[in-house]
């Protein structure tokens, strides 16, 4: 079914929050005590630490820093050598010297209320535009879409482009405008946050389990992206999944030539047998023979190169 472009996006919306509802992380910064919305000045201090710094490791850091500074008041009264000090472990000092800075002048300047609109954000220290827009939008629920590296991930594979994210920032940020909530955008920031990060991941997605695939332009079996090893091809091989048991992959074949350095499979691939797990070595299949457009390529016959999947 061919859907406009406006339907596609209100479907993806609504399957976004469908899932999220089932399926959200259970995160400390997120816990809301009875309110619709979460504390933010938690949500100010964990946006800081998740700069550069995986999920799992704030989470545990988190909670003690909120034991040791429950409020923003707390926080701004302290000295840059005791934030520093516990920040031991988390690295990107930089991040914890910004972090009270930025409290020091809301508790001055905003009688020690985090501000709920962009321009008061974008200008402390430490806040660029995502951080601003995620302190928006989860925080106070206002129409926004902050761009992470999940949810740039994706749309990028939403709408197919082959391109590194790096060079196609400009178009996304114009995408993720078609995606601004004006009633849940709380929940729709997030739910693209943990979909990305559970389904959408940057290597191996679970396309198998994707409730927006039927969407996508980039999907497995939709769009397998290869980068080039080499000049010549002898065998193509796969990340480990265990969804390609008893699976086809789908190739297009182009005529040998690269596109933006980086060769889409599509179309009519076949591995003219099962694959089972044991298969696979080092985390790659290795494949023999590969059927394209009914007609059968040995390996010996292709000659000398090695592929490897690529899903960032």
């Amino acid at each position: 079914m061919n859907l406009s472009k406006k339907s596609k996006e209100i479907l993806i919306k609504s399957n976004i929050l469908n899932w999220y509802k089932k399926n959200k992380r259970d995160l400390p910064w997120r816990k809301t005590s009875g309110k619709s919305l979460p504390n933010p000045y938690h949500i100010f201090v964990s946006e800081f630490m998740l700069q550069q710094t995986t999920v799992g490791t704030v989470k545990k850091r988190f909670n003690e820093f909120i034991k040791k500074w429950p409020t923003l008041n707390d926080l701004a009264s302290k000295s840059e050598s005791t934030i520093l000090n516990f920040w031991s472990g988390l690295g990107y000092y930089s991040r914890a010297r910004n972090l009270l800075k930025a409290a020091k002048i809301i508790k001055k300047k905003h009688a020690s209320k985090i501000p709920d609109n962009f321009n008061d954000l974008i200008i402390l220290p430490g806040i660029g535009e995502y951080t601003a827009k995620a302190i928006l939008g989860i925080a106070y629920n206002k129409s926004v879409m902050p761009l992470d590296a999940n949810i740039e991930r994706i749309f990028a594979r939403l709408y197919g482009f082959k391109s590194p994210i790096l060079k196609i920032k400009s178009e996304l940020k114009i995408l993720s405008n078609s995606y601004i909530s004006k009633k849940f955008s709380n929940q729709l920031i997030q739910g693209f946050m943990d979909f990305g990060s559970i389904i959408c991941t940057p290597r191996n997605p679970n396309c198998i389990d994707c409730i927006i695939k039927n969407n996508s332009s980039g999907r497995n079996g939709g769009g397998v992206f290869i980068k080039e090893e080499g000049s010549l091809y002898n065998s193509i091989l796969f990340n480990n999944q265990s969804s390609l048991e008893g699976s086809n992959i789908f190739i297009q074949k182009s005529n040998g030539k690269i596109i933006n350095n980086t060769f889409v499979l599509f179309g009519d691939l076949s591995f003219g047998k099962n694959v089972s797990v044991s298969e696979l070595k080092d985390g790659f299949l290795f494949l023999n023979n590969i059927i394209v457009g009914g007609k059968n390529f040995a390996s010996d016959s292709l000659s000398r190169i090695v592929a490897k999947v690529d899903y960032s």
